[in-house]
């Protein structure tokens, strides 16, 4: 049996690369070094905190994806598929989850790095490692998924 490596990754500042669609105006005061009385400033890109700065994300996201070759899965919208190259990528939020042949993962995290900021971590190996709050490692063939004991 092949292991293909789980590799985690984080989109870093995931929600400035989302667009705040036309129609949508969203204001915010200023910090206060660039504050003037009674100013406001328009915000063209999404921010963490605004309540549908995750889905403008995740939509800008898949739309990119797509253009690279990604199909975004019907049953489980945050997976991806490559066909061209077996690659599955799963997303929650800006954290990535990615599984493909050795041969091409370096390829692979590429693609992805040239669309977004991306902080690639090392494969999950034998070792318990974190990744969403679980800890996953390889085991007699085969990925093992545990709540932390200190949880």
């Amino acid at each position: 049996m092949m292991k293909y490596p789980l590799v985690p990754g984080d989109i870093s500042t995931a929600f400035l690369h989302a667009k705040i669609p036309d129609g949508e105006t969203i204001l915010a005061r200023p910090p206060i070094t660039d504050r003037k009385p009674g100013g406001v400033w328009r915000l063209r890109q999404a921010l963490y905190g605004l309540r549908n700065a995750l889905r403008w994300f995740q939509e800008h996201l898949s739309a990119t994806l797509e253009r690279e070759g990604f199909i975004r899965l019907q049953n489980e919208p945050m997976m991806f598929y490559q066909a061209s190259t077996g690659t599955l990528m799963n997303i929650h939020a800006d954290d990535i989850l990615l599984c493909c042949d050795p041969s091409i993962l370096q390829e692979a995290q590429d693609v992805i790095s040239r669309c977004f900021k991306v902080k690639w971590n090392d494969p999950i190996g034998e070792e318990w490692a974190r990744y969403l709050g679980r800890e996953w490692r390889w085991h007699d063939g085969a990925y093992e998924v545990r709540v932390p004991p200190s949880y």
